[in-house]
């Protein structure tokens, strides 16, 4: 075969090559763009692909969506900005985000979930302006969460305030009543009741916010 040949040969071999790659490749996906469109829906999403929680409480235990069992499955706090979840698995423990969760279920790989969730968000392929379009929305969410999550600690920190207080008042009408019946027995039998109302309030309030049980 002489030079010439050889050369149109591998010509056309590059060619086929090159069609068969045009013909099977994936059609192009803007990851980033897909996961920035996912913040902050993860219920909707999952809902709406087929994945069923029981529930999107972090404090339960339900069975896994995926694989079953009894209580190896729950989301975490985060679950709805990021799809976050843990798996027991029977012992084979496993966890990860919205998209893994999607990996989890359907066994599927990284294209199949971001292109799921591209096409259910309508990102699959975004431009540069939706881009910035969705990473403003993100931006904006995120900064909402943090504001609710600085809500909850002011709330945590009144509520240790509120505590110290009750406290304060249960102990103060305990001093009160040990005044009472050393110095006026007389008075005792008449703020008996009302003292011991006001303490078992007190009390009771105190154990509500500091989670005690008292039966």
């Amino acid at each position: 075969m002489d030079e010439k040949k050889a050369t149109t040969k591998a010509a056309h071999e590059n060619q086929k090559h090159q069609r068969h790659y045009t013909a099977t490749r994936k059609p192009y996906l803007d990851f980033g763009a897909v996961r920035m469109a996912a913040y902050g829906r993860w219920d909707y999403i999952h809902r709406t692909l087929g994945v069923h929680l029981q529930t999107t409480s972090h404090r339960k235990h339900t069975p896994c969506p995926a694989c079953g069992g009894r209580d190896r499955f729950r989301v975490l706090p985060e679950y709805q900005e990021t799809g976050n979840w843990f798996c027991g698995g029977g012992g084979n423990q496993q966890t990860g985000d919205g998209f893994a969760l999607l990996s989890h279920a359907f066994n599927w790989d990284s294209y199949q979930q971001f292109s799921a969730v591209g096409e259910l968000l309508g990102v699959a392929a975004p431009n540069a302006e939706t881009r910035m379009a969705l990473r403003q929305q993100a931006e904006k969410y995120e900064a909402m969460m943090q504001a609710k999550v600085r809500q909850k600690d002011e709330r945590r920190r009144l509520d240790v305030d509120l505590i110290d207080a009750l406290r304060n008042f249960d102990e103060t009408l305990e001093f009160r009543q040990r005044a009472q019946q050393a110095v006026k027995p007389q008075f005792v039998d008449v703020m008996r009741d009302e003292v011991q109302a006001a303490k078992v309030l007190a009390r009771r309030l105190v154990e509500s916010y500091a989670g005690v049980s008292h039966g």
